[in-house]
């Protein structure tokens, strides 16, 4: 037979060839073993086992002992497992295997023959090597479920093995789009859910790879988490991200990632997406109707309110220069009521300043940054400085802006609650369509395992640079503190969502 010894591939047995193919065809690997030898030699492989063990020896007396393929702490499991067996013909475990491409926990199989069930080959092969016993005796049948990563060299897919019809029907009416990939990005299952989330239909997305329909700006980080899922680093992540339309046009997925390789069943990474396009505009919308309430309240308290204390504080000034002659122990009171009119304005202006931070009346964002390093400074007691970097002109409109704004703000926040920084450095850059807005400070930085997501001042954020289509990026200064960078282009942030 093809999978066994040379002396024994030639069979005059047309059945038996055809069985061999039969054996060759399963996706699990099958290997025969025989336990009477303390070695237990692997007599028999079909082709799933000689690509999980390539260098399985199935030659004579320098047969492969299959303690040369367990993993150290299973070959005591396995020898329980005979000895079970001789209780019962069956048994399913989990048992560690070293193969080619590492060690893998695979659901094994384990089935004693009886006495007459050995094939004729192997009966041929005990007399041969002078072992007269009856057919099948002492023989372990070991049918081996492989993962994804290990079958996908050999052409067979994990998810083969499991009724497409028990996946369709578990998620056919699932709102949320269900996929499958291997290590590589490579979609082995999607649910029906990607024809109204995307206009694919399973056939055709199924085709493709899991980046080739993700956004060029958000590739890169995508790939990066998923390259760490898929090397074990973390269990799983989730993320948003824009996705192409059948048409031609983006949508923003919020997807989770699960890492499921190792698992028997699945062999893949499980993805679960949802379209949250029109929840992101609705939130959008919203916020610019908050926006422009605020910045109704802050020109109010600015030109109404403010100008109406002024009004006060000038007629006290001139009701103090008649007191001064007439009635001069007045003085002092009508002083400290022209005192406390003015700190009002102040606190007027402070909150129409808070209300609406960037404003197009008084030059934008460039003057909103120098306006919040010079406050920074004055509130915190550190050194703030702003860089502006401009020779081109940056025509975000104010809500836009204003996202900016309150990133920096946020950030130098932390700076100085969390990384008690001594120093701050605001810097924007302008190269043609791409802005870049960085805030370093030489504070004690953030933790190691620190990720986007994990805190609300965080998520917020990465929340506002994705309303305009921008990347929020950070990392560790030299030799300390902490930098955070909002890179994107003024086109995608007057088209986001």
């Amino acid at each position: 037979m093809p999978n066994a010894p040379e002396r024994l591939r030639r069979s005059p047995d047309p059945a038996q060839t055809l069985s061999d193919q039969v054996l060759d065809a399963f996706s699990e690997a099958v290997l025969l073993v025989d336990a009477r030898s303390p070695r237990r030699p692997v007599v028999l492989a079909n082709r799933a086992a000689r690509g999980l063990f390539p260098d399985l020896d199935l030659e004579g007396c320098s047969a492969a002992g299959l303690d040369e393929y367990l993993a150290a702490r299973d070959a005591g499991a396995f020898g329980a497992l005979l000895v079970d067996l001789e209780q019962q013909k069956t048994r399913t475990l989990l048992l560690h295997w070293r193969t080619h491409g590492g060690e893998l926990a695979l659901l094994t199989e384990c089935r004693k023959l009886d006495a007459t069930a050995a094939p004729e080959g192997q009966h041929r092969r005990s007399m041969l090597a002078g072992r007269p016993s009856p057919p099948g005796a002492g023989m372990v049948l070991l049918k081996l479920t492989i993962p994804e990563r290990a079958a996908a060299a050999n052409g067979v897919h994990t998810l083969d093995r499991v009724p497409m019809s028990v996946l369709h029907a578990l998620t056919a009416r699932a709102y949320d789009v269900i996929l499958v990939t291997d290590a590589t990005g490579g979609i082995l299952f999607v649910s029906g859910g990607i024809a109204h989330a995307l206009g694919f239909t399973p056939d055709e997305r199924r085709a493709e790879n899991l980046f080739d329909r993700v956004h060029a700006d958000d590739r890169a980080a995508l790939c990066a988490q998923y390259a760490r899922v898929v090397s074990g680093e973390i269990p799983g992540f989730t993320t948003d991200y824009r996705a192409q339309h059948k048409d031609g046009s983006y949508r923003w997925m919020h997807a989770s990632y699960v890492g499921a390789l190792d698992d028997p069943l699945i062999g893949g990474i499980v993805v679960n997406s949802r379209d949250v396009t029109e929840r992101l505009r609705l939130e959008e919308e919203l916020r610019a109707v908050s926006s422009r309430e605020r910045q109704r309240i802050g020109r109010d308290l600015h030109d109404g309110l403010g100008q109406e204390l002024t009004g006060v504080a000038l007629m006290l000034r001139g009701l103090a220069r008649r007191l001064e002659a007439h009635c001069p122990e007045a003085i002092p009171d009508t002083n400290e009521a022209i005192g406390l009119v003015n700190q009002s304005i102040e606190t007027a202006r402070s909150l129409a300043r808070g209300l609406l931070p960037v404003s197009a009346e008084e030059g934008g964002l460039v003057p909103a940054l120098r306006t919040l390093a010079a406050r920074g400074e004055a509130l915190y007691g550190i050194d703030v400085r702003c860089s502006i970097e401009n020779r081109l002109p940056l025509p975000l409109a104010v809500g836009e802006a204003s996202h900016l704004y309150r990133i920096a703000q946020e950030a130098l926040t932390n700076a100085v609650r969390h990384g008690q920084a001594r120093r701050v450095e605001i810097g924007l850059r302008v190269e043609g369509e791409r802005y870049f807005l960085t805030i370093s400070d030489d504070g004690g930085g953030m933790p190691a395992d620190a990720r986007i997501g994990e805190g609300l001042g965080l998520r917020i954020m990465a929340h506002r640079a994705r309303l305009l289509a921008a990347s929020l990026d950070f990392g560790a200064n030299a030799p300390h503190g902490t930098w955070v960078r909002v890179s994107g282009s003024q086109r995608a942030a007057a088209t986001q969502v």
